[in-house]
């Protein structure tokens, strides 16, 4: 239960907050002189260049390697669209502030979901692996975990080996006690 409404909450806050900062990227497009499909796709590019970029990151930091170039990237294309968000807004603080979280809640929410799809997959990863069991083998598992025996399993279990013939030992005849002397 827990899953899926973190799933739902996820899903939500993620779509809510893409939509709006497309909406301020776009509108910021328009602004800039850029009409038509062009601001649609200025808007499409710098949204997707951050979660690209940092997709990226991740992936170079995994194999070992630094991603200077994708950290580059990342910050470059978050500048931008932190500008984009925050052009059209009010110069106060509130008015900033309210215009950049739909496009940080988007990011958190990305990073979020990745982050955990990342851990799900080493945990199943260092999981042992499962063996299959067809159903031709399992017809064959007895159920019961202790089964007849049968003469095939009695066949398995080696003869015991006779004792060797002891020889007959004689016992000693009782030796008067010569102690103490009479």
């Amino acid at each position: 239960m827990e899953t899926a409404v973190r799933i739902a909450i996820t899903t939500a806050v993620g779509l809510i907050g893409a939509a709006a900062g497309f909406h301020h990227t776009h509108e910021a497009a328009v602004r800039a002189g850029q009409t038509g499909w062009l601001a649609w796709a200025d808007a499409v590019v710098i949204e997707c260049m951050v979660i690209v970029a940092g997709l990226q990151l991740a992936r170079e930091r995994k194999s070992g390697k630094s991603g200077r170039l994708p950290m580059v990237v990342l910050v470059a294309a978050f500048l931008i669209q932190m500008g984009a968000q925050v052009s059209g807004a009010p110069t106060t603080f509130d008015g900033w502030l309210f215009a950049a979280v739909p496009a940080l809640g988007c990011l958190v929410v990305v990073k979020f979901a990745f982050r955990s799809a990342g851990e799900k997959r080493e945990r199943d990863e260092a999981a042992p692996p499962v063996a299959a069991v067809s159903s031709r083998e399992s017809e064959s598992v007895p159920a019961d975990p202790w089964p007849e025996i049968t003469s095939s399993v009695v066949a398995d279990v080696p003869e015991p080996r006779p004792e060797p013939p002891t020889a007959a030992v004689p016992t000693p005849a009782p030796v008067a006690s010569a102690w103490p002397p009479r």
